[in-house]
This record gives C-alpha cells, structure tokens and sequence, in this order.
C-alpha cells in the first residue's frame, strides 16, 4: 500500500522496524506499535516515554517554554509607553493582545491592582479572544516597550506557531485560578 493511502494511526512497518528490529512487527501489541512509532519520531518521543494505555487520564505534557522577547524582539508594530502611561482602559474596545518586550506593566480591575507584568508576559488577550470591551486596565510603570498583535496576526500565529497558542491558553488559566483563589 503507498504511503500517502496508510492510515494515520497504523506506524509503517519499515519505520517500526527500524526503531525495534529485534522483533517482528506482527509481534507487537497496537500499544507496543505507537509507542515504538512515536519513539522514532523526535517531536513524539517523550510522549511515547510517558505513554500509559491504561490511565483513562493520560493526557501528554509538553514542557515547552516560550520566550516571546526573543520571538517577537525584530517584530513590527513595536510600541512604547512613557511611565504611568495607560496602555487601555477598562470597558475600552479591544483589538489587540500586547506582548511586553521591556519594562513593567500593572494591571488592575476595578481600580485593583491585580498582576505586575515584566518583559516576555502578554495582556490584552481576552478582548482579542473574545470580542467583548477589556476587562482590566493597564497601565506602563516604567517605560514600556510592547509588541502590538491584532486578530488577524494573532489568527497566523496560532496556525504558525501551536505552541503559543498553548501558551496563551495557560497564561489565562494561570490567571483565573489566581483571580480564583484571591476571590475564595
């Protein structure tokens, strides 16, 4: 059968083979299958390590840091902010998620101060998500220097980069629970 026609889930045969040539294809479980097949695939490999048929809660951990300084420093639509600058207002529209490159930036609800973000953190995030005015205030501490990403470069970078979507999917998680716990 040619290549292209295999299905997703069945290893080729010769892939599997290499990975574990002391025994024969036919010999292994599925499970051995996608294991050993995910072990000769680099990006896979240490989900195959971690791999546990038999927790209904496996669920793989990918352990990937984003450092957006480093992938947004060259980037256009670069900002800067004077101290004690407002960089949106609270029931403002929101079109963009920001991206802080240098200084620091307090955000607050309600006139609270509730997180002090520092160079690599993004804000912004939930107007540009949901399409609804922001939820917070932010306000530039110091001089701020802050990468500007609109829907549609937010739409290509998720697509081009899965691993920032990931990473703005647990900066939000990370602050709700806190908001969560504060408000408990």
């Amino acid at each position: 059968m040619p290549r292209y026609l295999r299905s997703q889930s069945q290893p080729p045969q010769a892939v599997v083979g290499r990975v574990c040539s002391r025994t024969r294809y036919s010999e292994h479980t599925q499970d051995q299958r996608d294991r050993s097949w995910c072990e000769g695939v680099p990006l896979l490999a240490n989900v195959a390590r971690g791999y546990n048929p038999d927790s209904a809660a496996y669920l793989p951990r990918f352990s990937v840091e984003l450092n957006l300084t480093h992938l947004f420093k060259h980037s256009d639509g670069v900002c800067e902010f004077a101290p004690l600058s407002v960089i949106f207002e609270e029931d403002s529209a929101g079109d963009y998620l920001y991206v802080l490159l240098e200084g620091e930036v307090t955000v607050s609800i309600k006139q609270t101060d509730v997180w002090q973000l520092r160079a690599g953190d993004i804000f912004g995030e939930m107007a540009l998500i949901d399409h609804r005015p922001r939820s917070a205030t932010a306000i530039a501490r110091t001089s701020v220097r802050a990468v500007r990403i609109d829907e549609a470069r937010f739409l290509y970078m998720v697509q081009q980069t899965p691993y920032f979507s990931l990473h703005v999917m647990r900066v939000m998680a990370e602050r709700l629970r806190a908001l969560d716990e504060t408000l408990s």
